[in-house]
């Protein structure tokens, strides 16, 4: 029966495997090129060169951030093929990385509700993406609550680097610094409630983001109110 049951399991489609392959190949490549901590320096593309950043959403008539985003720890670990984004997670290794990098674990198909199919359309999705944004953490510090009421801010220095994943370039890198907002919002993720100092963190991750995305528009050669 064991047989029967894993000879009908589900596995990546041929497309599916080649573009995972070739995805990881680009990353690596990526991971390949940027410098080692401590040897981080500041550059940037001419201001308005990058218009490609953005692309006409699907569901709108508005021009939008086409970009990957991943944490420089998760990125690591997905070149070296061997850990589930479900484990890095909870080691707090993914925090600057957005959604869908489970497509590509060792077994993308053993801890996700995907099927081949579905499995099939996020890693194009993922693979038709140009543009690499990532994360790497400089410092951290915790933010302190009482109940809802914020004692000391949280803040996030990090590097960023923007790497064009088919041209094999990495494109600008900036260090950039956020604390969390005035405003804290409960979180409830998967059935579990964040913890005041989390939801600080969240915010000033929040706060990272948005100072990167209008850098990033900067080099689009987009103006703020373009792209709110």
């Amino acid at each position: 029966v064991a047989g029967l049951l894993s000879s009908c399991a589900e596995t990546p489609t041929e497309q599916a495997v080649q573009q995972m392959d070739e995805l990881k190949n680009r990353l690596k490549q990526v991971v390949d090129a940027l410098p080692a901590k401590g040897a981080e320096k500041a550059f940037a593309p001419e201001a308005g060169s990058l218009p490609s950043l953005y692309q006409l959403s699907e569901f709108s008539e508005q021009e939008e951030l086409k970009i990957l985003e991943i944490d420089r720890r998760h990125l690591d670990a997905i070149v070296e093929g061997k850990a589930y984004t479900k484990d890095l997670e909870e080691e707090g290794l993914t925090d600057f990385s957005n959604a869908k990098w489970d497509m590509l674990d060792p077994d993308p198909l053993k801890y996700t509700s995907e099927t081949k199919f579905s499995h099939e359309y996020n890693v194009q999705e993922l693979y038709d993406h140009q543009y690499l944004k990532v994360v790497e953490i400089a410092s951290y510090t915790p933010g302190e609550t009482d109940g809802d009421k914020t004692i000391k801010h949280a803040s996030y220095q990090v590097w960023f680097w923007l790497a064009d994943l088919k041209n094999n370039q990495l494109l600008g890198a900036q260090l950039v610094e956020a604390q969390s907002s005035n405003y804290v919002f409960r979180i409830v993720r998967k059935g579990k409630e964040y913890t005041g100092e989390d939801m600080l963190a969240s915010s000033a991750r929040s706060s990272i983001n948005e100072k990167i995305d209008i850098l990033l528009a900067e080099w689009a050669g987009k103006s703020t109110e373009e792209t709110e």
